[in-house]
């Protein structure tokens, strides 16, 4: 079971520079594919058409992931850095408020778009 778990944290790692590797290569792909268009015959033309095409969901594919994953690390991060500011000015009453705060954190769900990030 552990091992499907690290296998899909590792592929979420990955997907940021997979996403980049897509954007990259959509991007080649399409120069490549117009110098071709301009200088072959009607087969090559046709590849080059069909490869220009593809290139197209690389490119979508590429930002949606690296996207994702950026915005991922920013809440992340923002979170980790709201939390520890918390933490700072609670010090020790911080297991007592805690508890209140899931209490108020149940009652602001009910917010329309409010959200409380869990830890994962």
């Amino acid at each position: 079971m552990y091992g499907w778990f690290f296998l899909f944290m590792v592929f979420n790692k990955v997907k940021f520079y997979l996403g980049i590797v897509f954007i990259t290569l959509s991007l080649i792909i399409g120069k490549v594919t117009i110098v071709t268009f301009l200088y072959y015959g009607q087969f090559g033309k046709y590849l080059s058409v069909a490869a220009y095409l593809i290139s197209w969901p690389m490119l979508f594919v590429g930002v949606y992931w690296c996207g994702k994953e950026y915005i991922n690390k920013v809440n992340d991060r923002v979170y980790r850095n709201t939390l520890n500011k918390v933490k700072d000015r609670l010090g020790r009453n911080f297991e007592r408020v805690g508890s209140n705060l899931q209490r108020v954190g149940k009652n602001l769900s009910k917010v329309k778009n409010f959200k409380i990030r869990k830890k994962k």
